[in-house]
């Protein structure tokens, strides 16, 4: 049991210890896909050691992320610097998991 705890203690902690920031930036470029968006800043970095860093993706599948989609969205639209913090990849880039308007 105390092994069974441990080992979950240890998965939830790396998962935290894996994401890491970019610094802000404004948006450059956007492709918007089906239930996706890729943003490109003028601060990328590769923090997550991703196959590509030419992008950020975030995939819109829910509430939470539909609101960053639309963060995003405004932030392109006035020119506001942006950031992300980001978790692990997806589609070969690193995957937006919060977004934050400087």
């Amino acid at each position: 049991m105390h092994k069974c705890i441990l080992l979950i203690a240890l998965l939830f902690s790396a998962e935290v210890l894996a994401s890491s920031n970019n610094p802000p930036g404004q948006i450059t470029d956007l492709t918007i896909g089906g239930n996706w968006i890729r943003v490109r800043t003028t601060a990328m970095t590769n923090g997550e050691q991703c196959a590509s860093d030419s992008f950020f993706r975030l995939e819109f599948t829910d509430d939470p992320s539909k609101a960053m989609y639309s963060a995003i969205l405004t932030a392109k639209a006035t020119g506001e610097s942006i950031f992300f913090l980001l978790s692990g990849c997806i589609g070969n880039y690193p995957r937006i998991t919060h977004v934050y308007l400087s």
